[in-house]
């Protein structure tokens, strides 16, 4: 079974592979893996799930890093979501069985938390953003991809995870050049 893996940038592809791609680029990183570099935002992770999904992908992961909201998480921290808050307060369930064995396999070497991911648009770089929010989804993170690769892999019939590392914590205010 041939496993898709979508990440947003290039420092996310990294952490898989030292190749460098183009954005919408493909690899094979070992048998039955692929990994695409979406760039960043919902419209370009919806084409590269696609992409992977017509190379054959008959699972998929978003893979990469994510803003805390929860005043919980540190940077390094892992979440691995149990549903995805998508737009209009639509939630998007993962792979529960699968994201049970991940979270098993990684959880003597590093922390995971399981809970609500929130899909945003754009990033939260302000901390009372972030902590209005938590207050209001108690979702414990956000990103940008996770919520794209979802819809298309629940559309497709395909199972899906999440695995993302929390960047920056809730209470810092992102510079604005990020």
């Amino acid at each position: 079974m041939i496993t898709g893996i979508l990440v947003a940038l290039p420092e996310e592809l990294h952490t898989l592979t030292p190749a460098t791609l183009a954005q919408g680029e493909c690899l094979s990183v070992a048998e039955n893996t692929l990994v695409i570099l979406s760039g960043a935002g919902i419209e370009n992770a919806e084409h590269a799930a696609q992409v992977l999904i017509n190379k054959g992908a008959k699972q998929l992961i978003s893979w990469g890093c994510a803003g805390a909201l929860s005043p919980n998480l540190k940077a390094g921290d892992l979440v691995i979501p149990t549903a995805i808050i998508a737009h209009n307060n639509i939630q998007l369930t993962p792979h529960s069985l699968w994201a049970k064995q991940i979270i098993s396999t990684l959880e003597p070497l590093i922390k995971c938390y399981n809970g609500k991911l929130f899909e945003s648009s754009s990033i939260i770089s302000l901390a009372k953003d972030k902590t209005e929010q938590y207050q209001e989804t108690q979702a414990l993170a956000v990103d940008m991809e996770s919520g794209a690769v979802a819809r298309l892999a629940l559309k497709a019939n395909l199972p899906f995870v999440a695995i993302r590392s929390i960047i920056d914590p809730a209470n810092l205010d992102l510079p604005q050049a990020i």
